[in-house]
């Protein structure tokens, strides 16, 4: 889930870094606008540019809330489990 100061977040750390508007739209592949427009609160990025802004500036912008997001099973979320652990519960299963 996308941090409720996400546009706070991206321009803090691209003011870190001394970059402007369209300095990280250049890096991100993105229009400046669309930029201005997220650090603004008036565009909720998709998860695409979501990972580019974190992945750039080095931040986080979303989190996990309990209940929401992948199945998960034991725990674990449903993407990270291995051939191994699919294997194991059909046979557990089955």
């Amino acid at each position: 889930m996308l941090v409720a100061d996400c546009g706070a977040r991206v321009r803090q750390a691209r003011q870190q870094r001394g970059w402007d508007h369209a300095q990280l739209a250049q890096k991100a592949a993105e229009k400046k606008s669309i930029i201005a427009s997220v650090e603004a609160g008036h565009h909720h990025p998709a998860e695409k540019l979501v990972r580019k802004l974190e992945r750039l500036l080095g931040i986080r912008l979303t989190e996990d809330v309990e209940g929401q997001g992948p199945a998960s099973a034991g725990g674990r979320k449903a993407e990270a489990l291995t051939m191994g652990d699919l294997l194991k519960q059909a046979l557990d299963e089955g």
